[in-house]
């Protein structure tokens, strides 16, 4: 005859054991994000992207959607003293003719960059963007005809709070 409690002593056993596999399985099935928790990026590259973010969507309607010809400004370096480098391309035949319209069209672009600064970096305070930034902005068609040729593609500077066309 069997021992009813050494019946019920295996039979327990063996639930534990099958609910210590199941459970052993579960916890080996790790989310997809883990890896990106344990990232090495610095915070200052974390803040990078999130002005590109920021850019992209303040230049999308119904916010400040940029003008024909202007591209969405984009953290390109730093200068030797610290400053953030932006990059915008344009594509110089769809700007305006116009001097005083052209500078319109690319302040758009300062105006989006001021945007995304703010909320990557620090908060709406314009005196620290026009100190700790400047804005290039490059000229797409003049390296397309160019032709292998070397070229300066820069139309304008924006440097302490002025915008310089060339």
């Amino acid at each position: 005859m069997k021992n009813p409690n050494r019946t019920k002593l295996l039979s327990l056993l063996a639930f534990f054991l099958l609910s210590a596999i199941s459970f052993a399985q579960t916890k080996a099935q790790n989310s997809p994000f883990e890896k990106y928790k344990k990232s090495t990026t610095s915070e200052f590259e974390f803040r990078k992207l999130q002005f590109q973010v920021e850019a992209m969507r303040a230049s999308l309607p119904p916010n400040t959607p940029l003008p024909k010809g202007v591209g969405v400004p984009f953290v390109y370096g730093e200068t030797s003293d610290g400053k953030l480098v932006i990059e915008v391309e344009v594509w110089g035949s769809d700007l305006p003719k116009d001097v005083d319209a052209r500078k319109e069209s690319m302040y758009q672009a300062i105006v989006v960059s001021t945007a995304a600064f703010s909320f990557a970096f620090h908060p709406a305070l314009e005196e620290t963007f026009k100190k700790w930034t400047v804005i290039q902005f490059s000229d797409s068609e003049r390296f397309q005809k160019a032709h292998g040729k070397v070229v300066d593609p820069y139309i304008g500077n924006y440097e302490n709070g002025e915008l310089v066309l060339r």
